[in-house]
Parts: structure tokens; sequence; C-alpha cells
């Protein structure tokens, strides 16, 4: 009676898998805002914002294309 749909499953994992990555990338960008603050280079907020929301869109949108392992695997060593 309950059956799901393959196209909706499909679509759900996909965005699942932008979110994890989505929350990887953020997650780094704010290791290297922290790290910028360290060694006193401040960039303004506005660059901090950009910057994170570019690297956390762009391992979101790794991550939905290939997976959340490969991507995990290409990032460097922190």
């Amino acid at each position: 009676m309950s059956q799901q749909y393959p196209e909706k499953s499909a679509s759900f994992k996909l965005v699942k898998r932008f979110f994890a990555g989505a929350s990887a990338g953020t997650f780094l960008a704010l290791i290297y805002w922290s790290y910028s603050i360290f060694t006193h280079s401040n960039p303004s907020i506005v660059q901090g914002i950009i910057g994170v929301a570019v690297l956390s869109i762009t391992a979101g949108l790794i991550a939905s294309f290939t997976s959340v392992d490969k991507l995990m695997n290409s990032l460097p060593w922190i």
C-alpha cells in the first residue's frame, strides 16, 4: 500500500548529499577563517561570508554529483 516513488527518493538523496557536503564545506571554511584570525590576517566580514558561501556551495555540489566519501578523500588534512 505504501509505495515510494523512485524519482522522489532519488531527489531526496540528492538533496541530502548536497546538505552533507555543504555542512562539511562550511565547517572547513570556518576553520580556515579562524586560522586567518590566528595569523593576524583580518579579512572583512563580507569576504568571510562570501568565502564560506562559495566553499560550502562548491562542496555541496561536489558531494551531490559524486559522493560524500569522494569529497572527504579529496580534501586536504587540517
